[in-house]
């Protein structure tokens, strides 16, 4: 079995926590600022949970598998899954105010079946992490910008 275990925080300046849970919930969008995620589409939102069927990819390697995403505006969104590529698969975003900011969290644990794979994966998951927390901090304050207008 391999796992890793990952914990990525930045402060997202001028940011609402509200803005910032929208990104997160905003699954559908991670394909464009996910690394390895090549579609995620939500196909049920029942009980207070989501059902999510993704497809992850790391070079001409693609997995599909169900995930199952927990809300708990604004502060918090859980994802897990055990099917695919997966034992285990935990994505965690976490947010809190810090003045006129937000600390922003991303847990991910994950245990793959496949000890290659999970070495690949844990590699690319560490090189995007710039990339990711970047990409994120503007899409939560292009969400801010648009809240000015849109009433968020």
């Amino acid at each position: 079995m391999s796992r890793f275990r990952r914990l990525w925080r930045r402060v997202l300046r001028d940011c609402s926590v509200e803005a910032a849970f929208a990104v997160a919930a905003d699954i559908e969008s991670y394909p464009q600022f996910l690394p390895g995620v090549i579609e995620a589409r939500i196909v049920a939102k029942r009980d207070g949970r989501w059902t999510v069927d993704q497809c992850f990819g790391l070079g001409p390697l693609r997995s599909r598998f169900r995930t199952y995403a927990t809300p708990a505006p604004p502060h918090a969104l859980s994802i897990v899954s055990h099917e695919g590529p997966w034992r285990e698969f935990r994505l965690t975003w976490r947010f809190r105010a810090a003045g006129a900011d937000v600390l922003a969290e991303c847990e991910n644990d994950a245990s793959f079946r496949s000890p290659m794979l999970g070495a690949l994966a844990g590699a690319a998951i560490d090189a995007a992490q710039g990339s990711v927390m970047g990409a994120f901090e503007r899409r939560a304050r292009e969400r801010m910008r648009r809240g000015a207008t849109e009433g968020l």
